[in-house]
């Protein structure tokens, strides 16, 4: 009889979910990043779809287009978050306790399900319940956008000591042995 209590992997996989939306708030650059170039330069596609300037006048476009721009991005983002998971190894995250099996499970059923709310916001003819399915994929791309990135040292406050393997600056500022007799100037 196992010992281990029931449900445990539910609680180290919504664990691991957990600390992956809470961690980047730390992060000035992680926000930052998500914010001006993940959304806004990322969605310039949705923007430039609103309006339209005609005779120095702004004027709202047609929402079909609006909605197609939505559906596209969510989808393109989607799918690469999810590719994000999926490829997850254990090096590339902190929290161990989870099992790597069930992210990339969630990585392939985030993908299916966006790629059903893409279809939809397509093909719908209804233009809000079109922009609605195409909004609730906009969401679900940028919330697994920030899971699927969350631990990316690139955008993340790294310790420099984690960068060069936890070295002492000892060991750092010792001079190397060897001479420079050899080198002809």
């Amino acid at each position: 009889m196992s010992t281990m209590p029931k449900y445990s992997e539910w609680k180290n996989f919504f664990g691991f979910i957990n600390k992956r939306i809470k961690d980047p708030f730390k992060s000035p650059r992680f926000i930052l990043y998500f914010v001006f170039i993940i959304m806004v330069l990322g969605s310039m596609g949705i923007f430039y779809e609103l309006y339209t300037i005609e005779n120095g006048c702004l004027y709202f476009k047609h929402w079909g287009s609006v909605v197609i721009n939505m559906a596209n991005i969510s989808l393109a983002y989607i799918a690469a978050s999810s590719v994000e998971l999926i490829l997850l190894n254990e090096d590339e995250t902190k929290f161990k306790e989870v099992n790597l099996k069930d992210v990339q499970m969630f990585g392939v059923s985030v993908l299916i399900l966006g790629f059903i709310l893409w279809i939809l916001s397509v093909l719908y003819r209804d233009e809000l319940v079109s922009f609605i399915f195409s909004g609730l994929g906009l969401f679900l791309a940028y919330f697994l956008w920030w899971i699927s990135n969350s631990e990316k040292p690139q955008l993340n406050q790294v310790d420099p000591k984690t960068i060069l393997g936890n070295i002492n600056n000892e060991d750092v500022n010792n001079e190397l042995e060897g001479t420079t007799d050899e080198f002809k100037s």
